[in-house]
């Protein structure tokens, strides 16, 4: 991963929002969504570049988890 990538990934607001709310924990797409106030769907347009960046991981089991 490299600055360029780093910088052009977080250049998007709500993407720089997301890597600030995942400091504090694990939170499922919906949860995303609702904090910032977007759709689901661009939460995950979202969290699929943070993933392509090398910047966040995907864990399919911790919404269950949590419930």
């Amino acid at each position: 991963m490299d600055y360029t990538t780093i910088l052009r990934t977080l250049a998007e607001p709500s993407r720089f929002q997301i890597v600030k709310l995942l400091r504090k924990g694990p939170l499922t797409v919906r949860e995303i969504a609702v904090h910032l106030h977007i759709r689901q769907p661009l939460a995950s347009k979202h969290l699929r570049v943070l993933h392509e960046a090398g910047m966040v991981e995907f864990d399919a089991g911790s919404a269950k988890e949590r419930k």
